[in-house]
């Protein structure tokens, strides 16, 4: 009963153990579901009560609910769609992140984990965001009757998507955000309905953008530089259907990548066209590359390890070590 006065908002109690001792109150919960209740404990089992708000105050509190158990911090330290970070439907290839925010912080040792959200390709149509698309005409983000039944060349590399999932911000509009507490001049951007396209053999994880190993064999006449970022997957090759546009601060020479599961290096030979501020897109699923003579920005539609070249008098290798990146920026192109 709303007295006659519009529900402006609801209060949130909780308590652990469920059923014994006070609860805590948390004001100000939207009238709009879902409500998401943030700062409770892994692996602890509470109980709720309930209460609307408006202009004559607060009304009475609901009786207690079911007990519900929070989930305990998966063993490899992801960060997953089942500890509340994300909200999503088992295997309807879309994962939200909560209301209000847009920005995940990761470390080299964590990822973000899509496993209990991508859908799987069956029949040659795959759902993404609770919609179908045939594989074999795909129509999304910036691709336009491309036929993912073929599979990818990515570097020698051959990527048959199988596994699809829709991102959106729990800001409309904003992109999402990956950040790497380690690099932290480094982020990888995605815009809000961003679908990524992958391999069957995708666990569902994605990593921050970190820094990479160099080593592996390299165009004739070039030696991996002093720059390697390594973003997305160390096993598999992501795909995206909108561009990906990495910024390489500093680097004003060749450039290149290894997509996971090669040692193999490929120099990016196509110039993209336009301004550098404003590159155009390469054809799907490639990439392309421009500078105005200080940096670099690659434009792709991928994620791999890439890194800048250095002229050599003849090596192939690329050394062994990891190199440390200068200031990189990794953000998608939201056209």
């Amino acid at each position: 009963n709303d007295g006659g006065s519009t529900i402006t908002s609801y209060t949130i109690g909780y308590r652990t153990p469920p059923g014994s001792g006070a609860f805590t109150l948390v004001t100000g919960f939207p009238t709009s579901s879902p409500i998401t209740v943030t700062d409770l404990t892994a692996g602890t089992t509470y109980d709720f009560e309930l209460a609307a708000v408006n202009s004559a105050g607060t009304g009475t509190f609901s009786s207690a609910s079911a007990s519900a158990t929070t989930l305990a911090v998966v063993s490899d330290n992801s960060i997953t769609a089942t500890t509340g970070n994300l909200i999503f439907a088992p295997s309807t290839g879309k994962a939200s992140l909560s209301s209000g925010i847009s920005t995940v912080t990761l470390s080299d040792d964590t990822s973000l984990d899509f496993a209990k959200s991508f859908s799987t390709a069956s029949g040659g149509n795959i759902n993404v965001g609770g919609s179908t698309f045939n594989l074999n005409s795909y129509k999304s983000g910036t691709l336009s009757n491309v036929d993912l039944t073929v599979p990818q060349n990515i570097g020698g590399q051959s990527i048959a998507v199988n596994k699809a999932v829709n991102m959106t911000s729990g800001q409309s509009g904003i992109p999402v955000t990956i950040k790497n507490n380690a690099i932290p001049n480094i982020s990888a951007s995605i815009p809000d309905g961003t679908t990524v396209l992958a391999p069957s053999g995708w666990d569902g994880k994605i990593a921050p953008p970190k820094t990479g190993s160099s080593s592996g064999t390299t165009p004739s006449g070039f030696s991996v530089g002093g720059t390697v970022i390594e973003v997305g997957s160390p096993t598999v090759v992501l795909l995206f259907d909108k561009p990906v546009t990495v910024l390489l601060s500093g680097v004003t020479g060749a450039v290149g990548y290894k997509p996971a599961g090669s040692n193999t290096w490929t120099q990016i030979t196509n110039v993209c066209g336009e301004t550098f501020t404003s590159p155009s897109n390469p054809t799907f699923p490639g990439e392309c590359s421009i500078s105005n003579g200080v940096d670099t920005k690659i434009v792709t539609y991928h994620f791999t390890t890439f890194g800048s070249f250095s002229s050599s008098s003849g090596s192939r290798g690329g050394g062994g070590g990891d190199s440390t990146p200068p200031s990189i920026v990794t953000t998608f192109d939201s056209e």
